[in-house]
């Protein structure tokens, strides 16, 4: 895996901070990530954090970790601000390995026996609330620029290097290609699906050039 290299300004600093002392706080941690527009952009933007425990946590834990998430993008961010549209909290900020392995083994999408199918992302809560959206906001976040948080480098570098390998093989299932296809119709097709779909419903990657570099210099 090329890490990827990122600017740690002032404000980086005071969240990554906060992440550390919060992070050594959770019972079973084992790594964490900050990722989204938060290392990608140097505007005050939301935050976003996942949080890797080595099993499920009580809820009285997962109600205090999401608390104080919140309590981070009020101080460093643009505010919890969320909508209708958005990922609760409670499903995207702590992840137990369990669920980890699901998302990398692909379970966040369809199969019909060997084939697979990537469908849109419905903005309902119910689906925003599911497992399914959980799985496939995890491979998005892993796959794109992050900030890790803790000592447990080696897990992370082995997931982050696993779910690279899982986008490519979801590409190379659904549009049916050879494994040997250049990375740059591969990232065509992780960035936007030939019916025109992008981002948010699709599989989550914005079309900048940051994006871009960032899945070719880690994709194999």
């Amino acid at each position: 895996m090329i890490e990827y290299k990122f600017c740690k300004n002032f404000r980086i600093n005071n969240i990554i901070n906060y992440l550390e002392k919060l992070c050594s706080e959770i019972k079973g941690f084992q790594f964490a990530i900050l990722y989204g527009s938060s290392v990608c952009s140097q505007k005050e933007s939301d935050i976003d954090v996942k949080i890797f425990v080595s099993s499920p946590i009580e809820i009285d834990d997962l109600n205090y970790i999401v608390n104080a998430i919140k309590d981070l993008s009020n101080k460093f961010g643009s505010g919890p601000g969320q909508t209708s549209k958005d990922v609760p909290y409670e499903i995207k900020t702590v992840i137990p390995l369990c669920i980890l392995e699901k998302a990398i083994s692909l379970q966040g999408f369809k199969r019909d026996q060997k084939k697979m199918t990537i469908p849109k992302i419905q903005f309902n809560k119910k689906f925003l609330s599911s497992e399914t959206c959980q799985l496939r906001t995890i491979l998005s976040a892993l796959t794109t620029p992050n900030i890790m948080i803790g000592n447990n480098k080696e897990l992370y570098i082995n997931y982050v290097n696993r779910a690279f390998n899982s986008i490519k093989s979801l590409i190379c299932n659904v549009y049916e290609l050879d494994p040997t296809t250049s990375k740059d119709y591969i990232i065509k097709l992780l960035i936007c699906s030939p019916d025109g779909r992008k981002y948010k419903e699709y599989l989550g990657y914005n079309d900048t050039t940051i994006i871009k570099d960032h899945l070719f210099n880690n994709l194999h």
